[in-house]
């Protein structure tokens, strides 16, 4: 019988609203790939993230490509 490997997976998050009162946003960077940023307007899309990505499905078409070219501060 064929043992699973765990699928590890370890971020950076970044979550901030501009204004006090405005809408939480939320930055998701894949540790050792810094390059690479994951944006969300909501908590509920980063939760959607989250959710289907733990069991390493890809990402889902509403996370959109990564931003491989903005870093955030």
């Amino acid at each position: 019988m064929k043992m699973r490997r765990a699928v590890d997976q370890s971020y950076l998050l970044r979550v901030w609203a501009d204004q006090p009162g405005d809408p939480l946003r939320v930055t998701l960077v894949p540790v050792g790939k810094q390059d690479v940023h994951y944006h969300f307007a909501s908590l509920d899309e980063l939760l959607v993230f989250l959710a289907t990505t733990a069991h390493g499905s890809p990402p889902p078409e509403s996370a959109g490509e990564p931003d491989a070219d903005t870093r955030t501060p």
